[in-house]
């Protein structure tokens, strides 16, 4: 499945939008070339002390863009990253500012939330690569005002978990 060329300038979510409660699980899912102010290819929120559980297994974020979190932006919510017969990775995403107190992470911003990747990279490419911000968190922004977490787990011995070339 491939979730491409979604535009949602001045709202959340390019590519996938998921809020409040419910669980949220996808596999080998494309999230390619997708816009909006906040979670350029994915933005997942839950409410203020509510659980929100989402799962990604085989998931490839490229070239997404957004004011922040240009791949991924997470609010109040769980996400596990699990490995599977693909890798998942995130490539090439922008967070570009443009708004009030943004333009950071490029490829993942994590606000109040958890992330668990245990996941490897592929060859020579990176599970985090070529991401830009353009203020802070290339690769990952993370912000706390609750508690943020962010677990990078290498599932593979010989097959680093790589995060490279994010500005």
């Amino acid at each position: 499945l491939e979730l491409t060329n979604g535009n949602a300038e001045g709202d959340i979510g390019g590519g996938i939008s998921s809020v409040t409660s419910g669980e949220l699980a996808l596999s080998d899912v494309v999230v390619r070339n997708n816009r909006a102010s906040m979670g350029g290819g994915l933005f997942i929120g839950g409410n203020t002390g509510t659980d929100k559980q989402v799962s990604l297994f085989g998931v490839a974020v490229v070239d997404n863009i957004a004011a922040s979190g240009g791949g991924m932006y997470v609010m109040n919510a769980s996400v596990d990253i699990g490995s599977s017969a693909r890798a998942n990775y995130f490539i090439g995403n922008q967070a570009i500012g443009g708004l009030a107190d943004s333009g950071d992470g490029g490829a993942m911003y994590v606000r109040d939330a958890i992330v668990i990747a245990r996941t490897h990279s592929l060859g020579d490419s990176g599970f985090i690569e070529a991401n830009f911000a353009q203020r802070s968190g290339g690769g990952i922004h993370v912000q706390s005002v609750e508690d943020s977490y962010v677990y990078l787990i290498n599932d593979i011995a010989d097959a680093p978990l790589r995060l490279q070339y994010n500005t």
